[in-house]
């Protein structure tokens, strides 16, 4: 497997993870820890505040660290933590308030994952072939975008949110392992 096949599936893998998750936190909120209009916009903001607050450290960070394992510490890192919000749930110690610190330390990794991997990809693809080689990730991004949100929405339908953040997590384990295969 080329590095940028590698990427791909590793970007549609934690792109998938994340929109799982962006999908199920709420899900979670409502359905299990019924959460009102006003926490469900506090959940809202801490899952958006990453974006404003550390997308200039992140490509700090990008710039001065090897790119390759910050994507996989931050994927990591992510599918600790999606872990750990169903084996709260299941241990009857979630809260809306875990979940919110929760929802902010996922999209945080999310941004580091983004910004490592848009600074990696040039040094992986010859200039020339930069143009199909972001058409390949933007393709993968826009179809984890597309799917994830139904696919979370079926597995907490069926099952319960819980699970589909389980999945989630699996999801981004395997975007790790993608990451730190050799080759």
């Amino acid at each position: 497997m080329t590095p940028l096949s590698r990427l791909s599936f590793a970007n549609l893998a934690a792109n998938g993870a994340e929109q799982l998750a962006m999908a199920a936190i709420p899900l979670m909120a409502a359905l299990t820890l019924g959460a009102t209009a006003e926490t469900m916009g506090a959940l809202s903001a801490a899952q958006t505040l990453p974006y404003l607050l550390l997308s200039l450290l992140a490509g700090l960070w990008a710039d001065r660290l090897p790119r390759h394992y910050l994507m996989a510490g931050s994927e990591a890192g992510r599918a600790l933590l999606l872990a750990l919000v169903p084996l709260l749930a299941f241990a009857g110690r979630l809260d809306l308030a875990s979940l919110a610190v929760l929802g902010f330390a996922l999209s945080a990794c999310t941004v580091l994952f983004n910004v490592a991997a848009q600074a990696y990809l040039p040094a992986i693809v010859a200039r020339d072939g930069l143009p199909a080689a972001n058409a390949k990730i933007e393709f993968t991004r826009a179809a984890a975008v597309f799917l994830g949100p139904g696919l979370a929405g079926a597995i907490a339908g069926w099952t319960s949110p819980a699970l589909a953040l389980a999945v989630s997590a699996v999801t981004s384990a395997l975007a790790v392992l993608l990451l730190l295969t050799p080759g």
